[in-house]
């Protein structure tokens, strides 16, 4: 059963590179809570947002923006899957994560989804 909401938990194709929809639209003017696929592609789209401002993107960490987004959201994925999150993510939680992955310096070292407090808890109580 653990497998199968790994799987579940984020599973849908991903948005095509530079497509930043969830994290300026829907997720804004929506209410209740997030599913957890949404928050998934979400938080891949603010991280790449910020390896491609810090040039890491290319020639740099990841070598394409696709394989950045596979990368960000297998890693969301696993963390979110993790949770039980039974009532969904909460928006004010997920804006707060969003938030902090965009204001992080190109220079910080322990950077990203894994390392900023601000994603460590995503669930709606």
């Amino acid at each position: 059963m653990v497998g199968l909401l790994v799987v579940a938990a984020c599973s849908r194709p991903l948005a095509p590179a530079g497509t930043n929809a969830l994290v300026a639209g829907a997720l804004a003017t929506s209410k209740g809570p997030i599913a957890k696929a949404d928050a998934c592609d979400s938080i891949a789209e603010a991280g790449c947002d910020r390896e491609a401002r810090c040039n890491r993107i290319g020639e740099g960490h990841y070598g394409s923006a696709d394989s950045c987004k596979a990368d960000m959201r297998s890693r969301a994925k696993q963390r979110i899957a993790a949770a039980p999150c039974s009532n969904g993510v909460d928006r004010a939680k997920l804006d707060d994560c969003i938030s902090a992955l965009g204001s992080e310096r190109c220079d910080e070292t322990a950077f990203g989804f894994d390392a900023s407090l601000a994603c460590q808890t995503l669930c709606r109580p």
